[in-house]
């Protein structure tokens, strides 16, 4: 086994999306969420046309890991600009989401490579805060990279 490590790619986006379906569901039994197949297939066309559009943009950095070709483990980081406050004075924002590694490829050290790589392109971009959502199975890795909980956050959904 030879991980190799690189920027994801439009020619990658039908395994991307292959792949963000697996960590769907498996992010929908954790929080207890529905997953039928109607939701799969729209979520089948809306990553791909989100993952198009962002990886053109700029506005999404994927990160693979590849073991002989093979994508094995993938996370994503968006960028914007959100209002300037005191948290960002420059208003730049990123978001970790996808962080998904296939289960024979976990506990090697891949999603913390990662990780890194993720955080080397948010500073090259003068991203200076990363927030993402954990669950358990994540929240170690996140709390060993240096995260810490934050409780402010609400949501309503309409």
């Amino acid at each position: 086994m030879e991980i190799k490590y690189r920027k994801a790619n439009t020619n990658d986006i039908p395994e991307l999306v292959r792949l963000r379906l697996e960590f769907s569901e498996v992010s929908c039994n954790y929080f207890k969420l529905e997953f039928s197949d109607e939701t799969r297939e729209i979520l089948r066309v809306t990553n791909a046309d989100y993952f198009t559009a962002g990886l053109l943009d700029g506005s999404l950095v994927v990160f693979v890991a590849e073991d002989g070709g093979k994508i094995v483990s993938t996370s994503g980081i968006m960028f914007w600009r959100h209002l300037p406050g005191p948290a960002a004075l420059d208003g730049r924002k990123a978001v970790i989401a996808n962080m998904y590694t296939i289960p024979e490829y976990r506990k090697q050290g891949i999603a913390t490579e990662l990780m890194r790589l993720q955080f080397d392109e948010a500073k090259a971009r003068g991203v200076r805060v990363i927030n993402l959502s954990a669950t358990e199975m994540g929240r170690k890795l996140y709390e060993k990279l240096g995260f810490e909980a934050d409780n402010d956050e609400m949501k309503i959904r309409l």
